[in-house]
């Protein structure tokens, strides 16, 4: 199991997960996040692989 950064390669699983994760009135812009992501470093968007097959989204609390 891995946990890979958000990229180009990764970046619609995360979108999809994200949406529908959380509701329309619970999430905010998908660019949005990442730009808060960009700006805090405790925020960290990332992929859980397994066999190279995405699995989920980590939940980070640092």
């Amino acid at each position: 199991m891995q946990f890979i950064s958000l990229n180009q390669t990764n970046h619609d699983y995360w979108q999809i997960i994200y949406r529908e994760a959380f509701p329309p009135n619970e999430r905010i812009a998908f660019q949005e996040l990442k730009q808060k992501a960009a700006d805090n470093h405790q925020i960290k968007m990332a992929v859980i692989t397994d066999d190279e097959q995405n699995v989920g989204l980590p939940i980070s609390l640092t």
